[in-house]
């Protein structure tokens, strides 16, 4: 049962193994993770992220999150994310193309839904929150 999950995030695992034993975290992964805590302290229990690594953030913020939906239709994406109740977004430069090609085009599409709670620099990662308009 536990095979499946080990597939899927293998790729992960193997990511986190090498960044462990090379005992140096990459700047965008130490500012993931800082906004994450960051997140945890500052951001209501019940809050809903999403964000590219959600199970990753999770374990650094204890706050629910989920992926958003991968598709470059921009209008399901914000659908996704206010049927999934999200209060903030998670714009990384993990290295992963998704967060370019999938959320950011919705951030820019309807600015207005989303503002700037936190951003850390070098590389730039930013905590959104998203206030939908009905």
């Amino acid at each position: 049962m536990l095979l499946p999950l080990l597939l899927i995030y293998i790729a992960d695992i193997h990511y986190l193994h090498k960044i462990v034993t090379q005992s140096r975290v990459p700047d965008n992964w130490v500012n993931y993770f800082t906004i994450a805590e960051w997140a945890q302290q500052n951001t209501e229990p019940q809050a809903v992220v999403a964000c590219r690594k959600p199970v990753l953030f999770y374990l650094y913020s204890n706050r629910r999150t989920v992926l958003y939906k991968f598709t470059e239709d921009s209008a399901l994406v914000l659908e996704d994310l206010k049927q999934n109740k999200v209060n903030y977004v998670v714009l990384d430069r993990l290295g992963y193309g998704s967060t370019a090609r999938y959320l950011v085009p919705v951030v820019m599409k309807y600015k207005d839904e989303f503002s700037l709670v936190r951003k850390l620099e070098n590389p730039p990662t930013w905590l959104l929150e998203f206030h939908p308009s009905d």
